[in-house]
């Protein structure tokens, strides 16, 4: 494999996902809950005669300051060539706070989220897998979490998260 075929090709496979996922924050009786909505996105792969990788992810633990909490997503290749995804990228893109005041605010600063390391996650052909099914571990998956702060964060109760998900990967 020549270095141009093989700068052409990880330029072929670097895949960017731009998933919304909304991740509800609910109080009831002094619990945080949320719920991950199943959401579902493409993935644009900049090679011709590729389709979109699709992604789907839900959660239904609690969610409060101080907790983590795994993203276990599913990954679909409508592909006819392996898939191999290195990288899951996650980040708090959007925080929509109805309970938010200039008193109580809820900001990006209030959650964080972390990126899995998935080391060559392979994907097989118009194949679809979970991480858990994929036999990743739980604490390689990627998370997001509410900081745990010294200010009133009553303001981030019922509030929707929109995540974005960058999944980094070629094929094989």
């Amino acid at each position: 494999m020549t270095a141009t075929t093989f700068d052409r090709r990880t330029q072929a496979f670097v895949v960017l996902v731009v998933l919304a996922l909304i991740l509800l924050l609910t109080l009831n009786s002094s619990q945080w809950h949320s719920g991950l909505r199943a959401g579902r996105t493409s993935v644009d792969v900049d090679v011709a005669a590729a389709e979109p990788l699709l992604l789907e992810g839900s959660s239904r633990s609690t969610l409060r300051p101080g907790a983590v909490r795994p993203l276990d997503l599913s990954m679909t290749n409508p592909n006819d060539r392996i898939v191999v995804l290195t990288d899951l990228i996650v980040t708090v893109s959007v925080i929509d706070a109805p309970h938010a005041t200039p008193t109580r605010p809820c900001t990006l600063a209030d959650f964080h989220a972390t990126p899995s390391r998935l080391d060559g996650l392979v994907l097989g052909p118009r194949a679809a897998t979970t991480l858990r099914a994929a036999g990743i571990d739980q604490d390689r998956w990627p998370t997001v979490s509410m900081t745990n702060t010294d200010h009133n964060q009553d303001g981030c109760r019922s509030a929707s998260l929109t995540l974005s998900l960058q999944a980094i990967g070629y094929f094989a």
